[in-house]
């Protein structure tokens, strides 16, 4: 059967086009910042303090798989005796607002508790949560407008707010901790009016059916930390195929390689080993913040993991 040059050359720009869909469609990652935060004292053996954020979460498309969600903040001052644990909170109300009463917002019923060990707001500068998706989900799911967050330290056990007290609208601080028991301590970070440096609520995502079949291969795993990253990834791997052979990549949002680590350049071993990104190409240019992803390789097999650079 006999097709004309013209028919090749359409064929082949419908198979880069389908390509550069099928890269688009594998992942996505929204960035949101709170439309209204707060914080108030709740008193009984203490002075709490206690946060709560809100998001509008519709910039997240419908009928996604949410893959892992994550709160960021920068914290700017950390006292007393602060030991980085948390407890997050999804607030099951869509209506609260900033001149709401601290009495009306703490009795809103809250639901998904997360709980953080260790590790949040323990040095200044930005910190991240836990997996915050079965917080997110929650009104995800009910195609809800809004997603609000609770915080509170668990180390302190205050419960009851001034009555007739109304919560800290301030352009400059949310807390989270005990403010009058030095060994449990407190921290501050910025609210949403620090417009460039609020809470991040960042929310990966993929196309259903897209993505499953590249995040788990048997005998290859492959795990990032910390993701969402400023500065430097540690992207750790095991190899337990037959096959001495690896290969890692990274690629844009667009699907274009920007860097590559061999296994000959950068010395893997063949059983595990890792390997630290900066966010640069292969000439060093800093590259701009963004999802990527990475792709590990050896022989037939590939996993596939999702990062975010931010700044």
């Amino acid at each position: 059967m006999y097709f004309s040059k013209s028919v090749y050359i359409r064929s082949a720009w419908g198979l880069i086009a389908l390509a550069f869909i099928f890269i688009r469609a594998l992942h996505g990652q929204a960035v949101i910042a709170p439309v209204e935060d707060v914080f108030f004292y709740t008193f009984g053996g203490g002075e709490g303090c206690n946060t709560f954020i809100k998001y509008d979460i519709t910039s997240v498309p419908d009928d996604m798989v949410i893959d892992s969600v994550f709160l960021t903040a920068f914290v700017y001052q950390i006292n007393g005796g602060w030991d980085g644990n948390m407890d997050f909170w999804n607030v099951n109300d869509q209506d609260w607002n900033e001149s709401d009463s601290c009495g009306l917002i703490w009795n809103l019923a809250t639901s998904d508790s997360t709980h953080q060990a260790g590790g949040f707001g323990m040095s200044t500068g930005w910190t991240q949560s836990v997996d915050l998706k079965a917080i997110f989900l929650t009104d995800y799911d009910m195609g809800n407008t809004y997603c609000s967050i609770k915080m509170k330290d668990p180390d302190e056990m205050t419960s009851v707010p001034m009555p007739g007290s109304y919560p800290f609208d301030l352009n400059d601080s949310l807390m989270v901790g005990d403010r009058a028991i030095g060994t449990i301590g407190y921290i501050v970070f910025y609210p949403h009016e620090w417009s460039n440096a609020p809470p991040w609520l960042v929310v990966f995502y993929h196309d259903v059916g897209v993505f499953e079949d590249k995040s788990k291969i048997a005998g290859l795993t492959l795990n990032v930390y910390p993701n969402p990253f400023r500065r430097n990834i540690e992207i750790n791997f095991t190899n337990q195929l037959p096959v001495a052979c690896t290969e890692l990549k990274i690629y844009n949002s667009a699907g274009d390689l920007v860097r590559m680590f061999s296994s000959e350049k950068d010395r893997f071993n063949t059983a595990e080993g890792s390997v630290l990104w900066d966010g640069r190409d292969f000439s060093g240019r800093q590259l701009p913040a963004g999802v990527y992803l990475c792709k590990f390789k050896a022989g037939q097999g590939i996993v596939i993991r999702k990062i975010c650079f931010i700044k």
